[in-house]
């Protein structure tokens, strides 16, 4: 009799184990939808078994739970994305994580404006180097939260700190009658060229210009992202159009530039060796200034995304490490484009 109770003891331990193990079949899955309109991804569990709660992790440093979840993401790139589940029973756990791309598409456009700050400029030039150099410098601050900044040499010395091909067009477009000149997007400081030999008087000028055009209308704005490979910078760009437009010719310029570029400059005082050059347009994603082709003159809808890649040569002078990526859009007027937003993107 004692044999009996005791088998009987034992299968019902063994019947027991086996129903907390089936409680615990469950296996984690989930599936992906984008919403590029939007920049949202949802998150889909598609986990089998008797699941009573989700746990996500985005790989970014947020999580999220339940079953669906739409994220929106500040980056694009590879996120390791994980799920863990738990069943009815709090023990039983399984989990899956898998890498999943974002792209720069997906990415949410800041809808706010920037201008943009021309510095013309030229390493022989005594005034560029004594205070347009060093109100450019100071104006760096401003970077992104109101401008972009872009210095602009044509006939230096080395010539390889020269822009290129596309500075015969901005030269032309500009009309620019000397160095240093600044320009806020198509504003010039002074009507027949120069800068201020006041530092604070550039820079207020700079940022009063800046301020004013930040307060317009918000047509289009645009995302960067820019990686290197080997000896190519690969440029990637998403233009979003917040309004719609009937008709116009819309470009994007994408500027390869690179930030503190040691060499001489000629100054009030003589020709330092050593001088600091900032933010020194290196290329263009066009042989004009003002870049590619957007929408062909064709309509453009509320909402309405363009995406571009672009790949650039790295030249052998340049510093990997400091170069940033610039996006201009631009509408066009005749030769001359009229800034609608910018961005600088960097490592």
């Amino acid at each position: 009799m004692k044999k009996i109770l005791l088998y009987s003891a034992m299968f019902m331990l063994v019947l027991s184990a086996c129903r907390k193990k089936d409680k615990c079949e469950i296996t984690a899955g989930f599936s992906t939808t984008y919403d590029s309109i939007n920049g949202k991804v949802t998150f889909t569990s598609t986990s089998s078994g008797d699941v009573t709660a989700y746990a996500w992790n985005f790989g970014d440093g947020t999580t999220g739970s339940g079953a669906s979840v739409v994220k929106a993401f500040t980056k694009s790139g590879t996120k390791n994305v994980s799920l863990t589940i738990t069943g009815s029973e709090s023990s039983c756990t399984n989990s899956t994580s898998r890498a999943v791309s974002v792209p720069l598409s997906m990415i949410a456009i800041e809808q706010k404006k920037r201008a943009i700050l021309f510095d013309f400029s030229e390493t022989w030039c005594p005034p560029c180097g004594s205070y347009g150099g060093p109100s450019f410098d100071s104006c760096i601050v401003l970077e992104n939260s109101k401008i972009s900044l872009m210095k602009v040499y044509g006939s230096s010395q080395p010539s390889s700190m020269n822009f290129g091909t596309p500075y015969n067009s901005m030269n032309s477009a500009f009309n620019v009658s000397g160095v240093p000149t600044f320009f806020v997007n198509e504003t010039e400081m002074f009507g027949g060229g120069g800068v201020s030999a006041t530092i604070s008087y550039n820079v207020n000028w700079v940022k009063t210009k800046a301020d004013a055009f930040a307060t317009g209308t918000v047509d289009a704005g645009l995302n960067l992202g820019m990686s290197i490979v080997g000896d190519t910078i690969v440029a990637e760009s998403t233009v979003k159009f917040f309004t719609a437009q009937a008709s116009g010719d819309f470009r994007l310029a994408l500027y390869v530039v690179e930030d503190e570029i040691i060499a001489s400059q000629s100054t009030g005082t003589g020709v330092v060796s050593n001088y600091e050059h900032r933010n020194l347009a290196r290329a263009c994603n066009a042989t004009t200034y003002t870049g590619a082709k957007l929408n062909n003159s064709i309509a453009v809808t509320a909402g309405q995304k363009f995406s571009t890649t672009h790949k650039f040569a790295i030249n052998s002078a340049w510093k990997k490490d400091h170069l940033k990526l610039i996006g201009v859009i631009y509408k066009m007027n005749g030769s001359k484009g009229t800034v609608v937003n910018s961005l600088t993107f960097k490592q």
